[in-house]
């Protein structure tokens, strides 16, 4: 009788697969970018879609025989080269030649150096990774990802210089109505590393710093070339969780419908919500955009808080003096990782915490200015407050501002399209532009520059700076009230879906559609949405169903 499997024991073992020649040797490999033999229309024999490699179009050796791309010089295998560089982002810096290190015999690991001092690039990285000794920390989740790193340098399966190709069978071209060629997009990532291979020539030191551009750039590509394939098979619609999967919304919310709220301080401004905004809570947005969320978080104030992955940058309670102060690695991850942001994102629902000072190891995250003349500042110390300006207004920084000022330019030019279930017609899907909420009663503040000067700029300003008065925070979403009847929603409970979209073009496109006239023009002639809506008789309408509102 087979033995019980023991408690938290995983039921499949998976590890790192590392081609070599040994194990891919037979595999012929793809070695050009040419789609076509020269002046032909037959595939090339060296190519993506080559028949010799893969087999003939339609038959059952194209959908299972793989291929290799030899990339010649060696590269960290991409779920090891993000588990490294979660654990440390000084890591990912030193091999991208952004930041300059040394060796620290002390720490036994790579410290933050000076270009006098120190040395960066790809190989420089490499060739101290092996003697690194990671710290452990209570977390157990480090403990596991350390463990992972140390096996793979062990057994040799830390990098590779041979990345397979997937059968054509599952990425072939194929031609549309109009005998336009349609390819699949997993073919740019593997023709991106064709493209930087076939660069590398003319050496037999694969090693050289010379070799360190292409190799950042080819792990680029292994990393989005892994991403898409985990996605596919990760997601809900993927092969692994298409059966399973959960009911959460990716990149978007779900929010009960209530009154818009954003007073205007003067008609005119142009800092009012529009027919077509949607005003969302803080939390609801960063979470319907959580990786551009994290994004913002990451590259803001944050960024140049922490350092050498053992320090931070604080302000002493007391003299509200910077100090440079030494953090545990369970903190430095929890401020500086995406893993750490995403965590205190989802510890943002707590509504207390929101309005609390940030503290860190009994220190103040920083501190910010939040003058009378409807101006603020983040600042590391009191002594940086210029003579003329009174520290009566200077207060440290709250987890709503901290995340509020870190996103609002970026996630307020994003788009968003909102729709009422049960679906009950053209107009239950709209296309509008979030703008953040905060608090309900907030307000309107200009950031400062480095000279403490106002930047007087539409564009820059917080038109919804939370306030600390009674600790209430905006947790929904507030359509424009004329697109209710569309929706055929009222405010008794229902709700909405918002999907977030935030690539340039795809936000270039919404912000098209929106331009156009006809967008509010309905079949009719009429148009889609009047501000002339009787209370009463949207209220009957959403009793009865029994008689239209004017102007809808």
């Amino acid at each position: 009788m087979n033995a019980p499997l023991k408690p938290n024991a995983a039921p499949v073992n998976m590890t790192i697969f590392r081609p070599t020649v040994q194990t891919t040797g037979h595999l012929r490999p793809v070695m050009t970018l040419d789609l076509h033999e020269p002046s032909t229309t037959s595939f090339h024999p060296d190519g993506l879609f080559s028949i010799t490699t893969f087999g003939r179009v339609g038959s059952k050796e194209r959908d299972t025989m793989f291929s290799v791309i030899d990339i010649r010089v060696e590269i960290i295998h991409p779920y090891l080269y993000k588990t490294l560089v979660s654990m440390k982002s000084l890591y990912e810096s030193i091999m991208q030649g952004k930041t300059y290190a040394k060796w620290d015999p002390v720490e036994n690991d790579l410290v933050e150096s000076n270009p006098l001092d120190g040395d960066t690039g790809y190989q420089f990285f490499m060739e101290h990774l092996p003697i690194i000794k990671f710290k452990l920390s209570e977390s157990e989740e480090r403990r596991r990802k350390i463990k992972l790193i140390e096996k793979a340098i062990k057994e040799n399966k830390m990098v590779t210089s041979r990345i397979l190709v997937m059968p054509a069978g599952y990425r072939d071209i194929e031609v549309d109505k109009d005998q336009r060629i349609v390819d699949n997009e997993i073919n740019d990532f593997y023709r991106s590393l064709i493209g930087v291979s076939n660069s590398i020539i003319g050496t037999n030191d694969l090693t050289s710093q010379v070799f360190d551009v292409s190799r950042n750039s080819l792990q680029r590509s292994f990393n989005a070339l892994f991403d898409y394939l985990y996605t596919m098979l990760k997601g809900k619609t993927g092969i692994i969780e298409a059966k399973w999967a959960r009911r959460s919304i990716v990149d978007g919310t779900r929010n009960v419908i209530t009154s818009i709220v954003s007073p205007v301080g003067k008609l005119g401004s142009g800092d009012a919500l529009t027919l077509n905004h949607c005003a969302f809570g803080l939390y609801q947005t960063m979470k319907g955009c959580m990786p551009l969320a994290i994004h913002c978080i990451m590259h803001g104030w944050l960024r140049d808080s922490f350092e050498n992955g053992v320090h931070a940058k604080l302000v002493n309670p007391k003299t509200l003096n910077a100090e440079l102060v030494s953090i545990g690695y369970d903190e430095y991850d929890r401020w500086t990782t995406e893993e750490g942001v995403t965590k205190l994102i989802d510890e943002y629902e707590n509504k207390d915490l929101r309005s609390l000072p940030i503290m860190i190891e009994g220190k103040y995250l920083g501190l910010v200015y939040r003058g009378p003349d409807m101006s603020f500042k983040f600042f590391r110390d009191i002594n940086e407050l210029p003579k003329e300006l009174s520290k009566e207004y200077v207060f440290p920084i709250t987890t709503v501002e901290l995340f509020y000022l870190s996103c609002y330019k970026r996630l307020n030019a994003t788009g968003v399209f909102a729709t009422r279930f049960p679906w009950n017609g053209i107009r239950s899907t709209v296309p509008m532009i979030p703008r953040i909420i905060t608090t309900p009663i907030s307000e309107k503040r200009y950031p400062m520059d480095d000279q403490w000067k106002i930047i007087q700029d539409q564009s820059e300003m917080a038109t919804s700076y939370p306030t600390f008065k009674n600790n209430d925070h905006f947790d929904s979403m507030a359509p424009h009230f004329a697109t209710l009847a569309g929706h055929g929603a009222d405010f008794d409970g229902d709700k909405e879906s918002a999907g977030f979209i935030y690539s340039d073009d795809a936000v270039e496109e919404l912000h098209a559609k929106l331009s156009e006239p006809s967008t509010y023009k309905a079949a009719d002639g009429g148009l889609l949405a009047s501000s002339m809506i009787d209370p009463v008789e949207m209220v009957f309408f959403n009793m009865t169903k029994a008689m239209k509102p004017k102007g809808v």
